[in-house]
């Protein structure tokens, strides 16, 4: 049985989170947005997405990148937003802020274990990432927070030992693992653009 191993103030560890995602996001993206005629933010066509239960749609192919599950939602990087949340459910909490990397706002999602971020682009909302808050939830692959370092390695397959944060890369996503003390701190999708 996992045990909760980060017992910290929600509220301030929400606001070191959201800070880290934003940096994260604006330096793996930069300040701008793409209008390379793209029908989404995959470079795919809208009309390749696959139906998923609950209304969730994902890009074509899952080895595009990590991808989060909750239940049978399956939430791509880069994906449109609405039908997603919509499968989610009402979230416990959600706030918005004008982006900078983006035209429009930066979207937050709260629920219970996780957030899930969106951005902007031509009037469409898409993922931009998704960062666990807890051990209530892990990745497809098994990984949660409060797990070990070598845990990491034997998953994922990167070499976690001593490191404060390891970087994976894939297809349209980062999976961004942050250690402490050897043992997983914080899990984050973020969309590749």
């Amino acid at each position: 049985m996992k045990k909760n191993v980060l017992k910290r103030n929600h509220a301030v560890y929400a606001l070191v989170m959201a800070l880290i995602i934003s940096l994260s996001v604006m330096l793996l993206s930069g300040c701008g947005g793409n209008d390379d005629g793209r029908s989404d933010a995959t470079g795919k066509p809208a009309s390749n997405a696959t139906a998923l239960p609950g209304g969730a749609t994902t890009a074509p192919s899952q080895d595009d990148g990590y991808v989060f599950k909750k239940g049978d939602v399956t939430i791509v990087m880069n994906a449109k937003a609405a039908d997603i949340i919509a499968a989610l459910g009402e979230p416990s909490n959600y706030y918005e802020s004008p982006s900078c990397a983006f035209e429009g706002m930066d979207k937050t999602y709260s629920y219970p274990g996780f957030d899930v971020t969106t951005y902007t682009e031509s009037g469409v909302d898409y993922i931009s990432g998704v960062v666990f808050w807890d051990d209530s939830v892990e990745t497809p692959e098994g990984l949660y927070i409060g797990a070990s370092a070598a845990d990491v390695q034997r998953i994922y397959g990167a070499d976690a030992a001593g490191k404060t944060n390891v970087q994976l890369e894939k297809g349209s996503s980062y999976l961004l693992i942050l250690l402490k003390d050897d043992l997983v701190s914080s899990i984050q999708y973020l969309a590749k653009n």
